[in-house]
């Protein structure tokens, strides 16, 4: 329904609606009309956080947190869900398994990341554009490749 609403207005009305599908929003929290929650767990999204156009939300039942004061770029993918491996001769693609994703405050996700089951960002941190992210982070990391890695700090320099 909410897909239905102007893409980057009716912000309140928004949360309402992701509020009566057990998606917890905090206040201020700003997300396009086109993102999309496609997961059986719990999705909790802090207070004055931005997530733009065509995001999307899927996986199993683990938890995914988002911080508050983040901003999250257009087409970020968090995928909590994946499977394990089956040995020769059987299909490859096991029984599934979700593991959370956790974003602390102030993170920085640019366009096109996926962050993947087990991520675990630290405060005040930046992914590149692109980056496929699984592993922890430490606050004020710069993060980016693929598989991602840490490459600096978030920190401005002096």
């Amino acid at each position: 329904m909410a897909r239905a609403l102007p893409e980057t207005r009716c912000f309140e009305l928004k949360r309402q609606l992701l509020r009566g599908c057990q998606v917890r929003v905090g206040a201020g929290t700003k997300i396009a009309s086109s993102v999309r929650f496609m997961t059986g767990g719990p999705v909790e999204i802090g207070a004055a956080t931005w997530i733009a156009p065509d995001g999307l939300f899927q996986g199993g039942t683990a938890l995914i947190s988002i911080g508050e004061q983040c901003d999250i770029a257009g087409r970020v993918t968090f995928a909590t869900g994946s499977h394990e491996r089956m040995g020769e001769g059987v299909r490859i693609a096991g029984p599934g398994y979700s593991t959370p994703i956790i974003v602390e405050d102030g993170c920085w996700i640019g366009t096109g990341a996926i962050l993947l089951g087990g991520a675990h960002i630290g405060k005040s941190s930046i992914i590149a554009a692109g980056a496929v992210v699984r592993g922890v982070f430490p606050p004020e990391s710069l993060i980016g490749g693929v598989p991602a890695r840490l490459i600096g700090s978030s920190r401005p320099e002096p």
